[in-house]
Formats: structure tokens, C-alpha cells, sequence
């Protein structure tokens, strides 16, 4: 008796896991099927939206990885996390560039090429950044 039980969870189980997968997805329509199938790309938009707002150091990284990802979905699924990472430091140091003590490195070029700006509202200069978090 133990081996018939044995048997039916090594033999039964997994093939009632499949026919409940294909009747779930046989109840999708193929289009959201392939919506849910390439959202990375829906993604990827996003980020080559966001990264070509403005021309700075830190849009330069959001195309630095949005090509590196075109190249490779591979690679796209190893270091998406690496992409929430650099944009979460990116939004990190822009909201501590908003204390009053940097007002004086205004007058320098390299902020400006940076992507810093001081802004009367904090969270303008954050909105492609969280979009990039929120793809």
C-alpha cells in the first residue's frame, strides 16, 4: 500500500499540477498571455523614456542599461536588481543634494551635468527616477 502511495505522488501529482496549468491558461486570453510573457519589454520602454529625459551622468546609467538589457534578456534578469539598486542611490543622493548646505556648488558646472538641481519641490526632480522603480 505504501508503494501505490508512493507512486501516485511521484507519477499522479505532477500531472494533475500540468492539466491544472494548461486548463489556467487555456482560460487566458493570448493577448494578456503575452503582455504578462514580455513585460520586460513594457519595462524597457519605460526605462528608455526615463533615461532620455534629460541629459546627464545619471541618465547616462539608465541608458547604460537599458542597452546592456536589449543586448541580453539573460543578462536582463541577472542585474535587474542592480537596475532598482543604482536608481534607488540615484534618488538617494538627489534628495540629500536638496539639503540647503549644497546651495554654494550651484554655480559650478558639474552639478548640472551630474543631473543635481536644487528645485523649490523635492519630488519633481524624483518623478522619471520612482517611474524607473515603479517599472
Amino acid at each position: 500500500a505504501k508503494r501505490s502511495v508512493f507512486r501516485w505522488a511521484r507519477v499522479e501529482v505532477p500531472r494533475m499540477a500540468k492539466a491544472a496549468q494548461r486548463r489556467v491558461l487555456a482560460a487566458v486570453p493570448p493577448t494578456v498571455r503575452f503582455i504578462f510573457q514580455h513585460s520586460y519589454l513594457l519595462s524597457l520602454a519605460g526605462l528608455y523614456v526615463c533615461g532620455l529625459t534629460g541629459a546627464t551622468l545619471f541618465n547616462s546609467g539608465y541608458v547604460l542599461f537599458l542597452i546592456v538589457f536589449l543586448a541580453s534578456e539573460h543578462l536582463a534578469h541577472k542585474l535587474w536588481v542592480l537596475l532598482v539598486l543604482y536608481a534607488e542611490t540615484v534618488i538617494l543622493a538627489l534628495l540629500v543634494w536638496q539639503v540647503s548646505w549644497t546651495e554654494q556648488y550651484d554655480d559650478s558646472a558639474q552639478p548640472g551635468v551630474i543631473g543635481f538641481a536644487h528645485r523649490d519641490t523635492v519630488f519633481v526632480g524624483l518623478v522619471w527616477h520612482l517611474a524607473i522603480l515603479i517599472f
